[in-house]
């Protein structure tokens, strides 16, 4: 059970790893990283807001811009959460506690806290594979229209991943390639949205392997076994009220 339980630190890792890249894991002191990643962000929305403004009256190029200022801004949104939000550092903390084999009677209580843990890691790796190639097409779909220039002789589209309001035109391939480059971090903070929703499953499927392990704890009360005091009903009712407590805390 030692190695099962490792696998719940393991899932705990391969969030705090891809959030930490922008000072995202809320139990870092990265304020630094994250207000300049959280500064470029930002501006870069900015620019993008801008281009909404500036296809004004345009349905269609309206409906893009929106369709891609909106997840920016959710992406935002949750930015702030991920960094500030107290809840989620104690609901860490519980997470990292439940990682120890002490806070476990028995092997049926870590079984069933597993069980949970092994939902959670299907649903990172699913998810996780499954928007990284998602983001990493998006980002690179504007090599389609070279491409095809390319092939067929034609004048090279300038054309970049992300919609934003330039205060200058791109007319040669080399400033194509800077501003290209510039908007690389979007993957990032793109990918980060969906990660984000596969953080907060986890801490659902966590909270969720606590109440079950609490739930046998109760149908256990009145398994009296005077070896073990844990089996007491006065114990275990006491018990099972201090974790409770700590689940809803």
């Amino acid at each position: 059970m030692t190695a099962d339980l490792k696998n719940v630190r393991e899932l705990h890792q391969w969030n705090r790893r891809i959030l930490s890249i922008g000072g995202m894991w809320p139990m870092e002191p990265s304020f630094i990283k994250f207000y300049i990643g959280f500064v470029y962000f930002v501006l870069h929305l900015i620019m993008a807001l801008g281009d909404f403004v500036n296809v004004f009256g345009d349905m269609t190029l309206m409906i893009a811009n929106l369709s891609e200022t909106s997840v920016q801004g959710m992406v935002g949104v949750k930015m702030l959460v991920l960094r500030h939000s107290v809840t989620l550092t104690k609901i860490i903390k519980q997470v990292e506690d439940g990682a120890r084999g002490e806070n476990y009677r028995d092997s049926r209580e870590q079984m069933l806290y597993l069980e949970y843990n092994k939902i959670g890691r299907r649903f990172f790796r699913v998810l996780g594979y499954l928007a990284f190639s998602t983001v990493l097409m998006y980002h690179l779909k504007p090599f389609e229209d070279v491409i095809k220039a390319a092939i067929y002789n034609e004048t090279t589209p300038f054309i970049l991943p992300y919609r934003m309001r330039l205060f200058f035109n791109i007319s040669d391939t080399r400033t194509y390639a800077l501003v290209y480059i510039s908007e690389s971090p979007m993957f990032y903070y793109y990918y980060c949205h969906t990660i984000s929703v596969c953080f907060f499953c986890t801490l659902i499927v966590h909270v969720a392997g606590e109440l079950s392990v609490l739930a046998h704890r109760i149908r256990s009360i009145n398994e009296f076994n005077s070896s073990n005091d844990f089996n007491d009903p006065k114990i275990a009712f006491r018990d099972v009220a201090i974790k409770h407590q700590q689940i809803i805390g």
